[in-house]
């Protein structure tokens, strides 16, 4: 990764909670935004743009922290995605993992 790439880094939902000190319904989380450098071992350093949530009923919930540049935790990160601009990542279906069903 290059600084001031574009970044969608794709949380576990308890560590989204954990990171936002929330308690939200099961969602898929993204975090938007730049790299600004690796933490080898422990995780990636971003300047977060927001934060998406995207509950089971589709609804997105958009969630801004200060300050902006924030160690994002490795065991906390499903994956990672560049990207030319956050548009480029969503969440295209849901599975609750109970059920299986999208």
């Amino acid at each position: 990764m290059i600084p001031e790439q574009k970044l969608g880094v794709w949380l576990t939902h308890d560590a989204a909670c954990e990171f936002l000190y929330a308690q939200q319904p099961e969602s898929r989380w993204a975090v938007l935004g730049e790299f600004v450098r690796d933490e080898p071992g422990v995780g990636v350093w971003i300047r977060i743009d927001h934060i998406e949530q995207t509950k089971e009923t589709s609804e997105i919930i958009h969630w801004r922290v200060k300050p902006p540049v924030c160690l994002i935790r490795w065991d906390g990160v499903i994956t990672v995605q560049e990207a030319d601009r956050y548009e480029d990542v969503k969440v295209t279906g849901f599975s609750n993992g109970k059920t299986g069903k999208r």
